[in-house]
């Protein structure tokens, strides 16, 4: 919920999504001639319409890349943020799928990937999977995007800890009468191995 009349400061979620399933699609592109067997989206149908657009931005991101994914290769999985649960999900998928080799993953945050990992690990399949992460607050993601062969191929990146210098610069604008947009967005970044230590050198 927002209060009428104020000035969001946030994620854009959709473009955030949509930046992530590009870099996924681009992957799955290089990696597997453009082809998947699954799409098995974690999703928090709970959580209101903006985590909705996180997913669905990363799911349009992915098809501009590799096209139109069939409705029969779709998973939905309603994932609730329970410790140990999306690895019991991530498990049963794989445990359903011995036979499919190219099971690409989309979920809401960086909380769900290392129970990703640990699964596709358990059940010697991390070759199998490939995800792309919301969020790189916790060292196991970092750790992950930097590390070859990870399946995470990216991490979009929302830095809170930019976010102060970012509400100071709008609140002295509101203060001095400037006129806003609406919506002001926190600026994502998109990492990679490439790219992951000129943001996070120390860790």
């Amino acid at each position: 919920t927002s209060m009428i009349g104020a000035t969001f400061f946030g994620v854009d979620n959709y473009q955030a999504g949509r930046d992530g399933g590009i870099v996924l699609g681009n992957w799955i592109k290089q990696n597997w001639d453009g082809q998947l067997d699954h799409l098995i989206v974690l999703e928090h149908t709970t959580g209101g319409p903006l985590p909705a657009a996180r997913i669905t931005g990363q799911i349009d991101g992915l098809q501009e890349v590799v096209g139109e994914i069939p409705p029969s290769r779709m998973v939905y999985v309603e994932d609730q943020d329970i410790s140990g649960e999306t690895e019991a999900h991530v498990r049963r998928i794989l445990e359903s799928l011995p036979d499919e080799h190219r099971l690409a993953f989309v979920s809401l945050s960086d909380t769900d990937i290392a129970e990703i990992v640990s699964a596709a690990r358990k059940d010697g399949r991390e070759q199998d999977v490939v995800c792309v992460v919301q969020g790189a607050g916790t060292r196991i993601t970092r750790s992950e995007v930097r590390r070859p062969g990870s399946s995470v191929v990216t991490a979009v990146a929302y830095r809170p800890e930019k976010y102060g210098e970012q509400l100071i610069d709008l609140a002295q604008r509101i203060l001095r009468g400037e006129p806003v947009p609406p919506a002001v967005y926190v600026k994502h970044v998109v990492l990679d191995a490439n790219n992951i230590n000129d943001f996070y050198p120390e860790y």
